[in-house]
C-alpha cells in the first residue's frame, strides 16, 4: 500500500471477548489511506482466528502473531511494521467515537507540519460515562513547544492518553523513542512523558476520539490487587521525570507536583490492597520526602497531597495492618 497517513497499531491478548466489536467500528469508520496492525501477543484463545477472517476481507488489515511479550514489545514490534505518516496506538479493549478516523485524517492534513496530535477522551466503566478527558480551553490550540504541553499535564491540568495521540512516525524514528520492553505496567506513562518531552509542535483537539474502558480485572484496575511491578513503575517514572527535569528546570514544580500525585495514588492501592512487601513498605517510607517538595499543579489534588504529607506513613501501616518487613499485621 502506498501514500498510507495514518497506521493503527493495536496489541492484542487474549482479546476474544472484546477484540471482533472493536474491529468492527474501526473497519466501520473506513480505512483509506490507512493500515491496521493487529499483535497477536501469544494469545492462547480465539483473538488470532478472529483478527484473520478481518485481515482476509480487509487488505488494509495486517495481522502479526509474536510469543508472549507484553504490551510494549508488541506495540514496537508494530511500529517496526509500520509504514504510515502518523501512528496511532489502540488497545483492543477500548474503541474509538463515532467519525472519529476521519477527524483524525482531516486533522493531520490540515497542520503537516506538527509531530504530535492531542484528542480528547472519555473513560467508561461497565458501559456507563466514569469521566471525560475533554479541555475545550485549549482545543484548537498548538503549542509551539510540547513541553509546554507537558507541563500542563504534569499539574493535571490537561491529561493525554497514549491512545489520545496521533505521533509523527519520523519524530519516533530520529529519536529512537519506543516502548521500554521490560516495562509492562505503566509503560504507556512512561512513553509519553519522553514523547513529550521531544521538544516539537504539538496541536490539541477538544473533540472526543477515544474511548477507554475500564476493566475491573485489568492489571491495573482493583485495590486488591498490588505487586512490587506495580511499585516499580512508579520508580521508572521517577527516573524518567528527573531526565526530563535536568533538561528543563522551568517545570520543576509541576514535575515534583506529578511525581507526589503518583506516590500518593501508589501508595492508597498499596495500603487498600492484599499484597504487602517489606522492600516496598520501606521504600515509601524512603519516598516520602517527595510530598515535601516545591509543587505546582492542581489546587484539589495539592490539598490531598498536604493531608497525606501530615500523616506518618508508618502510622498507615498500623491502621491498614502492615509493618515494614512487609507482614500482614
Amino acid at each position: 500500500m502506498e501514500n498510507i497517513l495514518l497506521s493503527i497499531i493495536i496489541p492484542a491478548y487474549n482479546a476474544e471477548r472484546f477484540i471482533s466489536k472493536m474491529l468492527s467500528v474501526i473497519v466501520s469508520q473506513g480505512l483509506d489511506n490507512c493500515e491496521l496492525i493487529v499483535i497477536n501477543d501469544g494469545s492462547d484463545d480465539q483473538t488470532e482466528n478472529i483478527c484473520q477472517l478481518y485481515a482476509k476481507t480487509h487488505k488494509s488489515i495486517k495481522v502479526i502473531s509474536i510469543s508472549n511479550s507484553g504490551v510494549s514489545v508488541a506495540r514496537n514490534t508494530g511500529l517496526q511494521m509500520a509504514t504510515g505518516k502518523y501512528i496511532y496506538f489502540l488497545d483492543s479493549d477500548d474503541t474509538l467515537s463515532p467519525g472519529a478516523l476521519s477527524f483524525f485524517r482531516e486533522t493531520v492534513v490540515a497542520h503537516p507540519s506538527v509531530d504530535i496530535f492531542a484528542f480528547g477522551y472519555e473513560a467508561n466503566r461497565d458501559g456507563k460515562l466514569e469521566k471525560k478527558y475533554v479541555y475545550r480551553k485549549y482545543s484548537g490550540y498548538c503549542f509551539n513547544d510540547s513541553i509546554d504541553f507537558l507541563d500542563l499535564f504534569f499539574q493535571k491540568k490537561i491529561c493525554c492518553h497514549v491512545c489520545s495521540l496521533l505521533i509523527s512516525r519520523n519524530l519516533l524514528k530520529k529519536s529512537g523513542i519506543v516502548f521500554t520492553p521490560s516495562l509492562r505496567i505503566g509503560e504507556d506513562i512512561e512513553f509519553i512523558i519522553k514523547i513529550l518531552s521531544s521538544k516539537v509542535q504539538i496541536h490539541y483537539d477538544a473533540r472526543l476520539c477515544f474511548i477507554y474502558q475500564i476493566r475491573n480485572d485489568s492489571t491495573m484496575q482493583g485495590y486488591k490487587t498490588y505487586s512490587k511491578e506495580i511499585y516499580n513503575s512508579f520508580v521508572i517514572w521517577k527516573k524518567i521525570v528527573m531526565k526530563t527535569i535536568e533538561k528543563h528546570m522551568d517545570i520543576l514544580p509541576s514535575a515534583n507536583f506529578f511525581l507526589a500525585n503518583n506516590f500518593c495514588s501508589q501508595l492508597y492501592r498499596y495500603l487498600k490492597s492484599d499484597f504487602t512487601n517489606g522492600d516496598v513498605s520501606r521504600e515509601f517510607i524512603s519516598n516520602r520526602k517527595i510530598l515535601f517538595l516545591k509543587k505546582r499543579g492542581n489546587l484539589f489534588v495539592h490539598l490531598i497531597i498536604l493531608i497525606i504529607r501530615s500523616v506518618p506513613i508508618k502510622l498507615l501501616y498500623r491502621i491498614f495492618g502492615k509493618n515494614n518487613d512487609g507482614n500482614i499485621c
